[in-house]
């Protein structure tokens, strides 16, 4: 029985000097997979990723905040480490995520409503959570 291809199943493939071969690595990128939407992979990601959502501070804490806030803002010899619980909204979604915050305190900017401590962070005073402030030691 003869097979269909029988007559050129065994011969030499025809080798050109004109063009060289093609390198393998480039050769399999041919057939590699490809991204039909452009972005689609990193909107999947975004929309997988987790935020948290705002906490709601009740009253009675929101004054206690503000006590706290005007003791740091007493503070006029950068003499204090603060603590600080805050909220950090999410630039690309609703949310973000809850962040604490330990440092010396250097300065208020009361016109912004910033905390400025002297590693260069600045809290905005209204995503403020909890505050804790402890004098510095002195040894």
């Amino acid at each position: 029985m003869t097979g269909r291809y029988d007559d050129i199943i065994n011969r030499q493939r025809y080798i050109t000097e004109d063009y060289p071969n093609m390198p393998l690595s480039i050769r399999a990128a041919q057939f590699s997979p490809f991204a039909a939407l452009t972005g689609y992979d990193d909107y999947l990601r975004e929309q997988e990723r987790i935020t948290d959502r705002r906490p709601e501070v009740s009253e009675d804490e929101r004054e206690r905040f503000d006590k706290v806030l005007s003791l740091v803002l007493s503070i006029t010899d950068g003499r204090a480490v603060i603590s600080v619980t805050f909220f950090l909204p999410d630039d690309k979604k609703s949310g973000g995520s809850i962040i604490e915050h330990s440092g010396i305190f250097k300065t208020a900017d009361t016109q912004r409503r910033l905390i400025i401590f002297e590693d260069g962070t600045e809290i905005f005073a209204g995503d403020i959570i909890n505050i804790t402030v402890s004098p510095m030691s002195t040894t």
